[in-house]
């Protein structure tokens, strides 16, 4: 399980990151990544095959604000695997307090079985405009279907 980003007692916008071992029923400390960011959203997925540095499985970081009236379109993964942190191409539409999942692409991808990282909904601006829009992300080769 991984924490990632948030804010602390200050108010102050956290590039943290911090995983849970039930192993060893222990929290750990790993890299931070590049963006802070706050109502942000996750998922897991292969890693982009054409993303240097990356393998095996990563943790998605989706989007997100940082408190200075700015809503994010920032992607980013995280390879356990190399514990290192990587920016991808950026959402198309900026957004926060939205959801991330992950499942395979749609049929516009020309039949080819590939995994997408999706961004549903969330909030577009610091009135909190809903957005009622779904982006995906093929992982596969890092583009968008």
């Amino acid at each position: 399980m991984y924490a990632v980003g948030g804010f602390n007692v200050t108010d102050e916008v956290l590039a943290t990151v911090e995983a849970f071992s039930p192993a060893t029923n222990s929290w750990h400390t790993l890299p931070s990544k590049n963006t802070p960011a706050v109502a942000l959203g996750g998922a897991a997925a292969p890693c982009p095959k054409d993303a240097e540095g990356l393998k095996g499985t990563c943790v998605y970081a989706l989007g997100g604000f940082n408190f200075t009236d700015e809503v994010l379109d920032t992607v980013e993964a995280y390879s356990p695997a190399t514990n290192t942190w990587k920016a991808l191409p950026g959402l198309p539409t900026a957004r926060f307090e939205l959801a991330g999942a992950t499942a395979p692409c749609p049929k516009e991808t020309r039949g080819l079985k590939k995994t997408c990282i999706y961004a549903l909904g969330g909030a577009a601006d610091t009135a909190f405009n809903a957005l009622t829009t779904v982006e995906a992300f093929a992982v596969e080769n890092g583009h968008r279907p």
